[in-house]
């Protein structure tokens, strides 16, 4: 009911559960009761729009904001690599300098290069440490091209579609303050960000510069928000549950067969139970007959229809929340906390060996050798401490466990508690088989099995603690980094099989529209006012049905129930909703291709990261193991042989210390993707070039992402302006303006080949699938826009 008040519905409702209450025959509801829940649907299925509306919009600005902290991640990286290559190059030079004028007997030349290493390397750590607490991102108020689609505003949940304002504005059930209040104040307690004042809440339209920091707290925020907003599906849902009444099987109807329909279509029908009234309505519509019959069918199944996919939806959005928490706190909390340690570990072993070969150069200037020796082998001694605790610290650290049992529990048979547990629905779903499986397992079978058999994650399976650990269920307390992120990979996996439900969806409402042409006699030209919405309505091809919907609105008979106002507003519902569906199928294609291209990217990130760390930890430890043996036996026995031995070593020492740190500088590039072959992608079609079918772009998208937006001030198409900001932005590690690097971000033509498949290209094509994808998804709006015209 509070779903009904945010919508502006409550006197529908309340009209319709008093029709129903009356007693409505199952085989024989009233034109009103029909047009009541025809209008209702419609209502409800518009905030479920707007609800992807929302999640759009922030899926614009986290777009952006990632592509502006990653390309500031970059190059924080390669200052820092630089730094310390600098410092391991001062230690190679003068390391191979002092014991070369230590032969040759210009051992004060030898203790001024000792003086001189040990000050510039304390410099060096020194501006390596300021650098890390000043640096910023330049450039990251949105660019103007882009404008009109991201404003950088502070995250203050302003500027949400009517119908999630009101959501954000309505107080939760249990609760006395408003969504929005309790949001401001799990935002005080989990990031301690005060929301009462805006400039706390991470904008970056008015700043020419923002830290990592702001940077990541915004893309906190934004994904914060992104799953409160979600949280009203399940009030739609509700919804749609209270006013939905069955229609009852026609025992006169002489059932047709079920076989000239796709197995997706059937089993969706044998999920939803609704396989007689798909059945019938199919032959009433390839028959022409017009009927109320007719008429109550279609909305049953519309119904139907949309209140399985919103149970998927809600599942959906679980498993979104669990993805969201896990990668952006858990899992950058971790990644951050080791790279800080390392780092700090890494500046400190510099610190201290800067320190004490200063202190040691002054003393062999004054003569005390021996006490200079001592020192080399003090620092020594402190390296190798700190380089083994470096070797600790790659692996990370530990995080103490703060949510319940995740979506994963019911999947890998855990039983957890029923509030953890997915619905009736979409547990008879993942407990049905697919119907493209050759076997007859069931989806949540196939997923383990599939799980095992190609090893998609690093930890055995088959070990009941490590599925408790994934799954967050009790006796396990604390994440590591391998825990997470094999928790992520199965989440991705498991969201991928629930959204396959929305493509079944949407093949059943195309078997069953029938094609049927609007009569275009006295219509009016110019009938909507609001450009998105004419723009819609071209793209759907549904003008003549929405002018005449309106001129029935302006003549008042839409209020005097009638069969054609009934039919008018179940065809551009039907439309409207195939389209969403449309949408929400090519956004999951979008999803999935993003998560294998992350997933290929996290692992050469992993190994590269690994790579030079353990290089780092080898020069440290090499060299401090070997100091310690210079300085120590070799150089105090004051045996001539022994001290030039030692004096050799010490240049074969200077001379490693400088190989390792070039290999750390080639290691930075990472390494050629491996595994899993790249494939085309949803990019090339946009790029201009010719891709495979199943590549391509739905007609109705690519019509959209090829028309001009209403709020465009140079009448570029929405696919040139996305093509500018790729171009002219910089966000982008290679250049674009290419036509092999199109070719290769597309995994198209002659100029890609395995090599290619480098971090750089990997991490271009993320960046732009994410963009294209939440430019595409703008196409919610003009369908929301259009539903608020007919209202």
């Amino acid at each position: 009911m509070q779903a009904a008040d945010i919508l502006g519905i409550q006197e529908h409702v309340d009209r319709l559960l008093a029709l129903q209450k009356k007693g409505d025959s199952l085989n024989n509801q009233s034109e009103e009761v029909l047009l009541l829940k025809s209008f209702i649907v419609r209502k409800i299925y518009r905030g479920m729009l707007e609800v992807r509306q929302a999640c759009n919009k922030i899926d614009l600005e986290l777009a952006y904001t990632y592509d502006v902290m990653q390309k500031e991640q970059r190059r924080e990286r390669a200052i820092f690599q630089l730094f310390n290559l600098a410092n391991f190059a001062q230690l190679s030079t003068f390391y191979t300098l002092e014991p070369f004028f230590r032969i040759h007997n210009y051992f004060v030349t030898s203790a001024i290069c000792t003086t001189t290493s040990g000050a510039l390397g304390t410099t060096i750590t020194t501006f390596s440490k300021l650098y890390g607490a000043v640096a910023k991102a330049n450039h990251v108020a949105p660019p103007r091209a882009l404008a009109h689609l991201i404003d950088g505003n502070p995250v203050d949940t302003s500027g949400m579609p009517p119908l999630v304002t009101k959501f954000l504005d309505s107080q939760a059930l249990d609760s006395d303050k408003s969504r929005r209040e309790e949001l401001f104040a799990m935002w005080k307690t989990r990031y301690r960000i005060d929301a009462s004042k805006k400039e706390n809440l991470c904008g970056i339209a008015d700043k020419k510069k923002a830290s990592i920091g702001l940077l990541n707290s915004r893309i906190l925020l934004l994904w914060s928000l992104h799953t409160y907003v979600q949280d009203f599906d399940s009030e739609l849902l509700s919804l749609l549950k209270l006013v939905k009444t069955p229609v009852a099987e026609n025992s006169n109807f002489s059932k047709v067969s079920s076989a000239g329909n796709s197995a997706s279509v059937n089993e969706v029908a044998r999920l939803l139970k609704i396989q007689p009234q798909v059945e019938e309505l199919i032959s009433l519509k390839r028959s022409n007959t017009e009927s109320k019959r007719r008429d109550e069918l279609e909305l049953y199944v519309l119904e139907t229809t949309l209140e399985g996919n919103l149970d998927i939806q809600v599942a959906s959005n679980k498993v979104d929340q669990e993805l969201n928490y896990n990668y952006h706190v858990i899992l950058a909390q971790l990644l951050a906390s080791r790279a800080k340690w390392l780092q700090y570990n890494y500046n400190l072993n510099f610190l201290q060996s800067g320190i004490m070969g200063t202190t040691a150069g002054v003393l062999y200037l004054k003569h005390f050798t021996y006490a200079g020796d001592r020192q080399f082998v003090i620092s020594g001694g402190i390296g190798t401490g700190l380089t083994t605790l470096a070797m600790l610290q790659m692996h990370g650290f530990w995080r103490k466990v703060d949510t319940g049992p995740n979506s994963l529990a019911e999947v890998l048979n855990l039983h957890p508690d029923t509030e953890y547990r997915f619905s009736p629905f979409v547990s008879s779903f993942l407990n049905s088989p697919d119907p493209a499986s050759a076997d007859g397992k069931t989806r949540r079978e196939s997923l383990n099995e599939a799980w095992k058999k190609f090893r998609v994650t690093t930890t055995n399976l088959d070990r009941t603690k490590n599925l408790k650990a994934l799954a967050d269920m009790p006796s396990h307390k604390y994440d590591t980094i391998k825990i997470v992120t094999n928790r992520i990979t199965l989440l991705h996996s498991l969201k991928k099989e629930l959204e396959s439900f929305q493509a079944e969806v949407l093949e059943l409402l195309r078997t069953t529209t029938s094609e049927e042409v609007a009569d275009s006699t006295n219509l009016q030209p110019n009938y909507i006012k609001v450009t998105a919405a004419t723009e819609a309505t071209k793209l759907l091809g549904i003008e003549e049905q929405v002018q005449k919907f309106i001129n029935l609105k302006k003549s008042g008979k839409l209020h005097e129930f009638d069969q054609e106002a009934l039919k008018l507003q179940l065809s551009i519902l039907r439309r409207i909703m195939i389209a969403g569906l449309e949408l929400r199928t090519t956004s999951a294609k979008f999803d999935r291709e993003i998560t294998i291209e992350e997933q290929a990217l996290d692992q050469l990130t992993r190994e590269r990261d690994f790579a030079v760390a353990l290089t780092t930890n080898a020069n440290f430890l090499q060299l401090n193991i070997l100091s310690m043996i210079i300085d120590g036996p070799l150089e105090e026995t004051h045996n001539s042989e022994r001290v030039l031995n030692g004096n050799r070593l010490n240049i074969v020492s200077g001379l490693m210390v400088g190989g390792l740190a070039f290999i750390t500088l080639l290691e930075q590039r990472g390494g050629i993707r491996h595994a899993t072959t790249a494939e085309p992608n949803l990019l090339g079609q946009t790029l201009g070039l010719n891709p495979p079918s199943d590549e391509r772009l739905p007609p109705l998208l690519w019509a959209y992402l090829n028309s001009v937006s209403p709020t465009s001030e140079r009448g570029l198409t929405r696919r040139e302006q996305l093509i500018e900001y790729w171009q002219t932005a910089k966000v982008l590690p290679l250049n674009i303006k290419k036509p092999s690097t199109i070719e290769k971000v597309s995994v198209l033509g002659p100029h890609h080949h395995w090599w290619s498949e480098s971090m750089k290209l990997i991490s271009t094509r993320v960046t732009m699938l994410f963009d294209l994808r939440a430019m595409s998804d703008l196409l919610n709006s003009e369908l929301v826009d259009l539903l608020q015209t007919l209202d």
